[in-house]
């Protein structure tokens, strides 16, 4: 992903980011606050080099530059996670059904469709 955005190649990074679902007698099913409940996966501190191997091999196919410039502390798993959450893309928070309406028409726009 780093590759991708440092060569103006990747357009965008819009997460979808959902927090803990759960049920209120009232209002029926409800997504929490990604962030104050904790939603962020763990995620171990290791480099996958089969993920790093399919991606020099794309590149590759793609006529991009396939020596990556990351570190191997930048391609560890966790701090991947934390590069994608710099960018906040759409929570799913709130009424479960009209939470995600609003993803999908949020989605929806961002891909240049009618508002």
């Amino acid at each position: 992903m780093q590759e991708l955005y440092a060569l103006k190649d990747l357009k965008r990074i819009y997460p979808l980011l959902v927090g803990n679902l759960r049920e209120d007698e009232e209002l029926g099913k409800l997504y929490g606050d990604f962030f104050k409940g904790q939603c962020v996966p763990k995620s171990p501190a290791i480099a996958v080099q089969s993920v790093e191997d399919k991606l020099t091999e794309h590149m590759g196919r793609a006529g991009k530059p396939t020596v990556s410039t990351l570190t191997e502390e930048d391609v560890q798993v966790g701090n991947v996670v934390k590069a994608i959450l710099k960018f906040q893309g759409v929570f799913l928070r709130g009424v479960a059904s009209e939470a995600v309406d609003k993803a999908v028409q949020n989605v929806h726009e961002l891909l240049g469709g009618p508002r």
